[in-house]
C-alpha cells in the first residue's frame, strides 16, 4: 500500500512539472510539442468563455420532438454504468442525469424498472438515465449514499443534488425529477 501511495505522489509531482513546463513553453509563444494538439485554424477568441459540450443523443431526440411533438417518444435502452462509464456520462455530462441504483434479483428494483424505463423514455429529450448496478460497482454506491435500492440520484453539472430511496411509481419518479429539474417536460 504503501508503494503505491510514493508512486502516486511521484506521478503527481511529475506532472505537475510537465504541466509548468507546457505553460511556459505557451507564454514563450513557441507551438507545444507534438504530443499535444495544436491548431492555429477555428480556435475560439482567447477572452470567450469555452463552448459547452453537447450531447447529440439530447440534440437528436430535441429535434425529434420540435418537429413532431404530438408523436409518443420511442422507448430507450437505459444504459447500466461501470466506474468509467459514470464518470463520462454522469460527472462530465452537460445535461442533468437520473441515476437509478439498483440490484440484480431485487424484488424492488423489477417492480420499479418498468417506471423508470416509461420515465426516461419521457424525459429523454431533456435528461439522460442511466442505471448502476450497486453490487458490481459498490465503490459508486457508497460514494453517492446508495446503501438501498431501488434508489434515485439526480446530477446537475457533475455533482450531485437530490436523491430519493425506494419503489416509485412512475408518478412519484417525475414529481422527484421536476423537483429538482423543473424545465423537464
Amino acid at each position: 500500500m504503501k508503494e503505491a501511495i510514493v508512486a502516486f505522489v511521484i506521478a503527481l509531482v511529475v506532472g505537475s512539472f510537465v504541466n509548468d513546463w507546457h505553460a511556459k513553453e505557451a507564454l514563450k509563444g513557441e507551438p507545444p510539442p507534438p504530443s499535444a494538439p495544436y491548431s492555429t485554424q477555428n480556435d475560439p477568441p482567447t477572452n470567450a468563455p469555452p463552448a459547452p459540450p453537447v450531447d447529440p443523443d439530447f440534440e437528436q431526440a430535441k429535434q425529434a420532438r420540435a418537429l413532431n411533438p404530438a408523436k409518443p417518444a420511442e422507448p430507450i435502452n437505459i444504459p447500466s454504468l461501470d466506474d468509467a462509464g459514470f464518470d463520462r456520462d454522469v460527472i462530465k455530462s452537460a445535461s442533468p442525469v437520473l441515476v437509478y441504483f439498483k440490484a440484480q434479483g431485487s424484488e424492488q428494483c423489477a417492480r420499479t424498472d418498468k417506471a423508470v424505463q416509461a420515465v426516461a423514455t419521457q424525459v429523454q429529450a431533456d435528461m439522460r438515465v442511466v442505471a448502476v448496478d450497486i453490487m458490481a460497482n459498490p465503490i459508486i454506491a457508497e460514494q453517492y449514499g446508495a446503501q438501498e435500492v431501488p434508489a434515485f440520484a439526480v446530477f446537475k453539472d457533475g455533482k450531485k443534488v437530490d436523491a430519493a430511496a425506494g419503489e416509485l411509481d412512475q408518478r412519484s419518479l417525475m414529481a422527484f425529477i421536476k423537483k429538482t429539474v423543473p424545465t423537464v417536460i
